[in-house]
């Protein structure tokens, strides 16, 4: 079974900067501490205040089921940093699938 990687990238607002990083640091001890997700946060080094949130799924199952297996804590949080945070609320999301030789990549 291949691993799946889905990245949320996105500018945070440069004055919301701060509250920003508290908000997701929020979210990452939620989803890796009580949730037991493998997912992290990553700043662009070239370009400040551009983000990229990163969930790792041991599967594609797993991919499938974030959206669902988001508790209140998660939709709270993540509501807050797209409405709040993010710059003209754009987003760009990226799937990527690994490359092994059972899947002919």
């Amino acid at each position: 079974m291949s691993k799946v990687m889905f990245t949320i990238t996105y500018t945070v607002k440069p004055q919301m900067r701060s509250a920003y990083l508290k908000t997701i640091q929020a979210l990452k001890e939620h989803l890796v501490d009580a949730r037991g997700k493998d997912y992290a946060v990553f700043e662009h080094k070239s370009k400040p205040n551009r983000f990229t949130e990163v969930y790792f799924c041991k599967d594609w199952q797993e991919y499938e089921l974030l959206d669902d297996d988001q508790d209140e804590i998660v939709q709270t949080l993540v509501e807050k940093i797209m409405s709040e945070f993010v710059h003209n609320g754009k987003t760009e999301y990226a799937t990527l699938i690994e490359s092994d030789s059972n899947n002919g990549m």
